[in-house]
């Protein structure tokens, strides 16, 4: 999400599905700081590398998950976790993992008290057509 006209945020903008808070843009931002995706219709996502990191020497977890399509109330899954103490870490994936189309993916941080973390995931994203799917 991001601010496309004008100036940048003077204060927060939030994005809610029912009551959750699910994006936010900080003041002075002009763009969320997220990293969720839905793989659009028609296409696939292929996992290349997931990174994290955090700043505190305590453990932290941050993992991704993922949600199947018309899956309804069905929680999400976990994908990959990285388990950091004051590091970052890259996972590179050499058999890249496959996500069908509509998939939600998510991550999620699980720290201590004034930690962090941040986290990025690298898809290649391919038409349907050129999968023969």
């Amino acid at each position: 999400m991001y601010v496309d006209t004008g100036n940048t945020n003077i204060g927060n903008i939030t994005v809610s599905i029912a009551s959750t808070v699910t994006c936010a843009i900080a003041p002075g931002m002009g763009q969320s700081q997220v990293a969720f995706y839905t793989v659009p219709r028609g296409k696939s996502a292929f996992l290349k590398q997931f990174t994290a990191t955090q700043n505190k020497n305590q453990e932290s977890s941050i993992r991704l998950f993922q949600r199947y399509p018309n899956s309804g109330n069905r929680p999400y899954r976990v994908v990959t976790e990285l388990n950091l103490y004051g590091s970052n870490m890259i996972k590179p994936y050499s058999f890249p993992v496959f996500f069908g189309e509509k998939t939600d993916l998510e991550t999620r941080a699980y720290t201590g008290a004034n930690c962090t973390a941040s986290a990025m995931f690298d898809l290649l994203v391919v038409d349907n057509s050129t999968l023969g799917v």
